[in-house]
């Protein structure tokens, strides 16, 4: 059975259906109408700042989508996008140039007027070089790079905007629907610390942030949109995957994201609460910095392929909630390639691979991992796992836990040797998953291809795609871009997971989209 047909069987299992754009009830609906009040939602991490252009992870982005709004949003489909800020918008015959039209009815939360100025300076704010770009990881790692995706954007009246390219780029306005592209207010862009004081169009205002604890927003009356029935949202931090189940089963928290996948069964059996998981994918894989030996050497790379039972550790992990991986691509992915087989499990060659190559000294090495996984509760026994395979053919492994954010620091300064990374990947074109991962220009130090592998052939490849404009074209290059990196090997894919969230059945009409991010605006509580 193939990877797809694998993950499709997961999501009958786990949810009985999964709707595109939002999600579908499980359960009896409850009656009654729905009504304002205080909605809690347990989150598996902090946020890493408040100005959506400086921050990449997930976490942050579904707290701050409910204050930013994007020019267009993501559509059900892969490639699809809908109308959001911008009504209509339309392309040049080279793909190079693109035009906007903006909604005329929208105020930013300090009371101005959204327009095409605004818009442009917003989306400009990251183009100069200095420490705002230094922090603007997303626009680097897809836009910026030696010579800029953007060469302009400016406003052609007070609601057109015109964006012009340096070259086509087909996923552009799938770029443009992610959250770290939000139009900000002005006073974020005039100010160097603009996340000191978010200033949106959103249909929530930010309140109030105590750091590792909360966040609290408040409905905005002002919303184009229509008000919100909720009058206040508030993100509580709780990052072990058991403490948000607790949350939510004590009635402290009416939302709890990315429960324990091994906890949902008992969940089901509750009959009390509502399941459904998010879009897209959770990967599990295993890091190498190429950059170090003996990582360097291919040999030691396959070795690591064929050290490790997939299978068995995905059994270890949530049983039958997680499937094995065997490339980096989702199998959930219009490019995916499902040729890809994987390497078979073969312990005596990865023995033979690492006799000839030159091992570190008789110290161990180090084995990276989070301390807190959002869809994981026993991390410890996966890298326990991990590394005892590795040092049963040979490469002594002891794991070493570390702080989520300590965790992401040693990966973007390339200061590890191997790691186990879990990576959120959305239904999105490739493009956005495989340039940051793998392009050359991202190898920087705080950038996202954190195994500092690259090759001429795949910056080639690499480029070539996110260029061309015929699917067929594009889907032979992303094609040829996953062999060579199946043959190069500079990763261990490991595993492919769901994410389940969990709510009580009195909340209603909370959607998630494709990238796995949640819409409030439309969301109450019922009351008898």
């Amino acid at each position: 059975m193939s990877p797809a047909r694998v993950l499709g069987a997961l999501l009958l299992l786990i949810l009985s259906a999964l709707l595109p754009g939002g999600t579908r009830e499980l359960g009896a609906t409850p009656r009654g109408k729905p009504a304002g009040g205080t909605v809690v939602v347990a989150l598996p991490a902090d946020l890493q700042g408040l100005d959506p252009g400086e921050v990449m992870d997930r976490t942050s982005w579904r707290v701050l989508s409910c204050v930013f709004e994007t020019l267009v949003r993501p559509g059900p489909e892969p490639g699809q996008v809908l109308p959001a800020l911008a009504v209509s918008w339309k392309s040049s015959g080279n793909g190079r140039e693109w035009v906007l039209n903006l909604r005329r009815d929208v105020r930013f939360h300090d009371g101005k007027p959204l327009t095409a100025a605004a818009a442009a300076s917003s989306l400009s704010r990251f183009s100069d070089p200095g420490p705002r770009r230094a922090r603007a990881t997303f626009f680097r790692c897809l836009l910026g790079g030696p010579t800029p995706v953007l060469r302009q954007v400016r406003a052609l009246d007070s609601h057109t905007l015109q964006i012009v390219l340096r070259e086509p780029m087909p996923g552009f306005l799938e770029i443009l629907a992610h959250p770290p592209m939000a139009i900000v207010g002005p006073s974020m862009v005039l100010s160097e610390d603009g996340g000191a004081h978010p200033v949106g169009t959103g249909p929530f205002r930010f309140l109030e942030r105590r750091s590792g604890q909360r966040v609290t927003l408040e409905s905005n009356p002002q919303y184009w949109g229509g008000e919100p029935a909720l009058d206040h949202l508030v993100f509580t931090v709780v990052p072990q995957a058991s403490a948000r189940q607790r949350e939510l089963l004590r009635g402290n928290a009416d939302l709890a994201l990315a429960v324990d996948l091994s906890a949902v069964d008992e969940l089901k059996k509750l009959g009390t609460f509502r399941l459904a998981a998010a879009g897209g994918l959770n990967s599990w894989s295993l890091l190498m910095n190429c950059s170090r030996n003996p990582w360097s050497d291919i040999r030691t790379r396959l070795a690591l392929q064929h050290a490790l039972p997939r299978a068995a550790l995905v059994r270890s992990l949530a049983g039958s909630r997680v499937a094995p991986a065997t490339g980096v691509l989702s199998p959930r992915s219009w490019a995916h390639d499902e040729t890809e087989k994987g390497y078979a499990w073969q312990p005596e060659r990865a023995r033979r691979l690492l006799s000839r190559v030159r091992l570190p000294s008789s110290e161990p090495v180090w084995l990276l991992y989070p301390v807190e996984s959002p869809v994981l509760a026993d991390t410890d026994t996966l890298a326990r796992e991990v590394a005892e395979g590795l040092t049963g053919v040979g490469l002594p492994v002891r794991p070493r836990a570390l702080p989520p954010a300590e965790f992401t620091d040693c990966l973007r300064r390339g200061a590890y040797d191997l790691a186990l990374q879990l990576e959120e990947k959305g239904m999105v074109d490739p493009d956005l998953d495989l340039y940051p991962a793998w392009s050359r220009e991202n190898r920087f130090p705080g950038g996202t291809n954190v195994s500092r592998f690259s090759s001429a052939r795949l910056q080639d490849l690499l480029v070539m795609a996110r260029s061309i404009r015929e699917p067929e074209h594009r889907l032979r290059l992303y094609g040829e871009i996953q062999q060579q990196l199946w043959r190069a090997v500079p990763t261990v894919p490991l595993a492919w997971a769901l994410e389940v969230n969990a709510w009580r059945p009195e909340l209603q009409g909370v959607t998630v989209d494709r990238l796995g991010i949640q819409d409030y605006s439309q969301a109450g509580l019922l009351r008898p």
